[in-house]
């Protein structure tokens, strides 16, 4: 009888845990939302986009001609308030054209935020911290 009490708990222990780890390791990935970094423009661009937290920078660059839409790669770990997520890029150097250059960041979807240029010299930045107060904060402080 003694035996099979503890064999019980041991039982309702067990599934106690499996059901924390499949709770946590759920939320760890819902804390990371999808996020695209899009680029708007005809003409030639180059630049870089990534995602760093203070310990990794994951950064890519690139270049290209017209419209593009890149993912940006975010390690699956605790987002802390040093995870920035960003986006920078320049007209081609011999470009003369007056149109936009945009840096959209799309989070789950959807624009969340943009920034446009039509100067060929502005190295044109975008970012999103996936802290929210740390990305409201900075959105105030650097606010026009």
């Amino acid at each position: 009888m003694k035996r099979k009490s503890i064999v019980s708990l041991l039982a309702i222990a067990v599934i106690a845990a499996i059901v924390v780890v499949v709770m946590f390791v759920g939320f760890a990935k819902d804390t990371v939302p999808e996020i695209q970094i899009e680029i708007k423009y005809s003409g030639s661009w180059y630049g870089v986009y990534g995602a760093d937290d203070a310990i990794e920078d994951n950064k890519t660059f690139a270049k290209g001609t017209g419209d593009k839409i890149f993912t940006v790669s975010v390690p699956e770990r605790v987002v802390g308030p040093k995870s920035v997520v960003y986006g920078c890029f320049q007209k081609h150097w011999q470009d003369d054209s007056n149109e936009a250059l945009t840096v959209n960041i799309i989070k789950n979807g959807e624009v969340f935020r943009s920034k446009s240029t039509t100067s060929k010299t502005v190295f044109l930045c975008n970012q999103y911290w996936l802290d929210e107060e740390m990305d409201d904060f900075y959105q105030k402080l650097y606010r026009k």
